[in-house]
């Protein structure tokens, strides 16, 4: 069974991660839905205080992942799971790259390169 998915910047699967790899997702990227355009990098912008917050993320050219939650940066932010381990076999997670987990439909982690990521501040809920 797989538990990784490799993907380079034009949505195309990778079966020889180092390099061409920008993202790693724990499920299929057909999943999801695709929009016209292309990613700006405004994943650039998160920093160690964003953590926890959710975002509205589009990865690659773009893929709409929807409403996520940042992580954290790099491989010690991805959590236990066997697509951490299958990761971990084939692919070298940067510091930099950043670490979103999906709930809901389509709920799964994924890493991807902070240049290969747009993401929107989602303002909490007033109560």
């Amino acid at each position: 069974m797989v538990y990784c998915f490799f993907y380079n910047t034009t949505n195309e699967r990778v079966f020889h991660p180092p390099g061409l790899t920008k993202a790693a997702i724990s499920i299929p990227i057909q999943r999801f839905k695709r929009t016209y355009g292309c990613t700006i990098g405004t994943g650039k912008l998160l920093k160690k205080s964003s953590k926890g917050k959710k975002f509205k993320v589009e990865i690659l050219d773009p893929v709409v992942m929807g409403i996520c939650t940042f992580i954290g940066f790099g491989p010690d932010a991805v959590p236990k799971s066997k697509f951490k381990d299958s990761l971990q076999k084939k692919y070298l997670i940067e510091n930099k790259d950043l670490v979103f987990k999906k709930t809901g439909k389509n709920a799964c982690i994924f890493v991807v390169d902070p240049e290969d990521c747009d993401v929107t501040p989602i303002a909490p809920k007033k109560k």
